[in-house]
């Protein structure tokens, strides 16, 4: 948060705002800190600490986009490019957390349509991380 600091107060706000600066943060409180969430989730998209996944292979053979992929490929998931797709993230070299935030009334894109990059850096396959 050095390179955004008025963003890490804005945390730090919403983070006092729930534990009155007397407690440690609880798994309980994360559904009442969504600016915090949304900044989480922005952290992982604009910088991903790996830009390539854990190489798996497939079991079977597929067919995906019309591209045959036979049993035994070796498969790579290529975060850096998901989480900077232009098509998909519009501004991607810009750091905006709200992008993750649903302001009732307000133009622009539903976050629920983004791909959620905690699932796109830890969710593949069968050895998901929790």
């Amino acid at each position: 948060m050095y390179l955004f600091p008025d963003i890490a107060e804005k945390v730090s706000e919403e983070i006092r705002g729930v534990t009155h600066g007397n407690r440690m943060l609880q798994i309980a409180d994360r559904r009442h800190l969504p600016f915090t969430e949304a900044v989480w989730k922005e952290s992982l998209r604009w910088n991903p600490f790996i830009p390539m996944g854990i190489p798996h292979v497939n079991n079977q053979d597929e067919v995906i986009n019309g591209y045959r992929i036979p049993k035994g490929s070796l498969i790579g998931q290529n975060f850096g490019y998901m989480l900077i797709d232009p098509k998909v993230w519009g501004d991607p070299d810009v750091f905006r957390p709200e992008r993750f935030l649903f302001t009732e009334g307000s133009e622009g894109s539903d976050p629920s349509t983004l791909p959620n990059p905690t699932e796109v850096i830890f969710g593949y396959g069968i050895r998901v991380c929790p």
